[in-house]
């Protein structure tokens, strides 16, 4: 290779590498207004009241083994998480809960 071939790969290489954005979260468009911004990611924290037995939370389906209650046994309570709902086998004796979950990208059923 000449000289001027090997100045053009590097300079192409170098071009490739600053133009690539693997595993960089798309940043939230600014302009929409919140509830239509997609998030980043796919962690849920949310206050929920507490009023009945069942409690319906997210429109996806829940990741296996990533979601709690704070300061709530397991015990206390059933989890679908095909369809993102509990049912309370006791209801606590607090008004509203904190729960921690993460999500897929998609319903699963």
């Amino acid at each position: 290779m000449n000289l001027k071939s090997l100045i053009l790969f590097f300079a192409t290489l170098l071009f490739a590498i600053l133009q690539t954005h693997a595993q960089v979260p798309v940043e939230q468009n600014r302009q929409l207004p919140p509830e239509q911004r997609k998030p980043v990611s796919n962690i849920r924290i949310k206050k929920v009241v507490v009023k009945m037995d069942t409690l319906y939370f997210d429109t996806l389906s829940i990741i296996p083994k990533t979601f709690s209650i704070a300061n709530i046994n397991e015990t206390a309570y059933s989890l679908n998480l095909l369809d993102a709902y509990l049912v309370w086998k006791n209801l606590p004796d607090v008004d509203s809960v904190v729960i921690t979950y993460r999500v897929f990208p998609y319903k699963l059923n």
